[in-house]
This record gives structure tokens, C-alpha cells and sequence, in this order.
């Protein structure tokens, strides 16, 4: 990478770290600096920095809907309803408990998390070891979407 193109990476990084403050989208940040949207989220992966939306919740809103989540036995509610009443999308819910520290439980998963970290394994060395997607679900008992989707999430496929 030329020295240009890594000053105005660095810049651009620096931009959507602080981009709560400056105001400005990641495609602004991307247009101001000539750095490519792909670019600058490989760049902010490499420095192990969290890629997150930059959408601003109510925290009056969040912290009832996690109260609500917390009394949602006693109370008779499902997720679903909890997020109509207050508004609060699921995902964001659940984020904020495990922030809290609360551990959540998977529904239906039947693998362990060392399960899954056999298969991302695997996975990456499937060609060394010729085998497919579907030879190492088998093996591990992680379905293959599975493993696709966290090897997605943490930006290796």
C-alpha cells in the first residue's frame, strides 16, 4: 500500500472512531478520504477495532426493555412482545444484557462452542485436508451455514 493511500486509511480509521462526535456516516468518511468501504473495515478488523452501526438507541427505552426481559416469565411476555412495546429491536436487547454481563441461553443449539471452533479450524485448512463444508459439519455436528456465517462474522472467508 502506497504511503498516500495508508495516511488517509489511518485518517479515515480516526474519522469513523470518533464519528459519533463528528457526525459523519461511514460513506462520508470513505468519500472524504478516497478510501473504499471494503478497505476501511479491513483496516478497522486488522486493528481488532468493533465494526457496529452507529444507530443511537433511547436508554429510557432499552433499560425498560431489558427490565421487561428480565420479568418476561412473570410477566407473561415473549421477546417478540417486549420489542413491540417498547420498541427496541431484539438484537439490540440482547446485546445489551450480554454487556450487562448476563448470560443468555442458545435456543437449539446442539454444539458445544469448542464444536465450532474444531470447525472454523477445519474449514480453513478444508483444501490441506480435502474436506468439504459438508464432510466437516458431519465431523463437528455444526450445521455448514453455520460455520459459514461465523467465519463471516469474524472476517475470514
Amino acid at each position: 500500500m502506497a504511503l498516500e493511500e495508508q495516511t488517509n486509511l489511518d485518517k479515515a480509521i480516526r474519522l469513523y472512531v470518533n464519528r459519533s462526535r463528528t457526525g459523519l456516516t461511514v460513506r462520508q468518511i470513505c468519500k472524504q478520504t478516497g478510501i473504499p468501504l471494503h478497505t476501511l473495515y479491513k483496516g478497522l478488523r486488522e486493528l481488532g477495532l468493533a465494526i457496529k452501526p452507529n444507530k443511537r438507541v433511547d436508554k429510557e427505552k432499552l433499560n425498560q426493555a431489558v427490565e421487561l426481559y428480565l420479568e418476561k416469565e412473570e410477566l407473561g411476555l415473549t421477546v417478540e412482545d417486549i420489542v413491540n412495546k417498547v420498541g427496541v429491536s431484539a438484537s439490540v436487547i440482547y446485546n445489551e444484557l450480554r454487556d450487562r454481563g448476563y448470560k443468555l441461553k442458545t435456543c437449539g443449539r446442539k454444539f458445544e462452542q469448542e464444536d465450532l471452533e474444531e470447525a472454523i479450524s477445519l474449514f480453513l485448512r478444508k483444501k490441506e485436508l480435502k474436506l468439504s463444508g459438508e464432510a466437516i459439519a458431519e465431523r463437528t455436528g455444526v450445521p455448514r451455514q453455520t460455520i459459514y456465517w461465523h467465519l463471516n462474522r469474524r472476517g475470514l472467508k
